[in-house]
């Protein structure tokens, strides 16, 4: 809160203010329901996807994300009923994983997460590491956790799950191997932050959610509060970092 800027913070914490903000990032569409005036849009990204996810659009760590199948007999009435029901919510297109990460549970979305500093004109990357889902897990959050090396793109610590002791040197649904795993397109997806840091350069720290989509790197999400203490659990010590970060 102390380094946040107000203005900013209004965009990443409404996941589609955000999607509006940063659209050509995320190379997929996004509809918002908050009315009973967006029936009609809602009807029309039904008849393109019949599949998406749903998104409550101020929760965080994957609290309240649906995968949604619409079947032949669907009623979409009913349907939108609930969204409008349920408060303000985000339908978005499914992301197409790109093998070289679905390969360590295919059926989440697995994702990088980056946190970017910006400071006197200058995009720093404070952190990275990867969350890979598991036990068939539609989302990755609070399966398992990982460090990346930040210059290689290497996973360099076994994966650690936030609600139960051990390590996972090998993925435990599919036994890909995770400690030392290269993350593909690294050079990418470095880039790909350092552009998106530098859309919103007034915001000192921002953590980036990144999927790797069959057409190259995409934004999954951003966030205002990203948690890098997470990787304390992987013996990464943040304390430089957070000095650094309110000086």
């Amino acid at each position: 809160r102390k380094i946040a800027d107000p203005e900013i913070l209004l965009i990443l914490n409404d996941k589609f203010k955000c999607y509006e903000t940063l659209r050509k990032y995320y190379k997929r569409e996004a509809i918002s329901i908050s009315e009973s005036e967006d029936k009609e849009p809602f009807i029309d990204f039904c008849s393109r996807h019949r599949v998406f996810f749903a998104k409550p659009l101020s929760s965080f760590g994957g609290k309240g994300v649906r995968r949604i199948c619409l079947e032949p007999d669907s009623d979409l009435e009913v349907l939108f009923g609930e969204f409008l029901s349920d408060g303000d919510t985000i339908l978005e297109e499914p992301i197409i994983q790109a093998e070289a990460m679905a390969r360590f549970h295919p059926s989440s979305i697995n994702t990088v997460r980056i946190v970017t500093e910006n400071r006197d004109d200058t995009v720093s990357i404070v952190q990275t590491s990867v969350r890979l889902g598991r036990g068939g897990s539609v989302v990755d959050n609070g399966c398992l956790s990982a460090s990346v090396d930040t210059e290689g793109g290497i996973i360099t610590s076994p994966g650690r799950s936030p609600h139960e002791k051990g390590l996972y040197i090998r993925h435990p649904d599919t036994n890909v191997q995770i400690l030392g795993a290269q993350i593909p397109s690294w050079n990418e997806v470095l880039d790909l932050v350092k552009r998106l840091a530098e859309e919103l350069k007034s915001q000192r720290i921002i953590g980036w959610d990144l999927a790797m989509s069959e057409e190259g790197w995409v934004v999954v999400e951003a966030n205002a509060n990203p948690a890098i203490q997470i990787l304390a659990g992987e013996g990464v010590g943040m304390r430089k970092a957070f000095e650094a970060m309110i000086r």
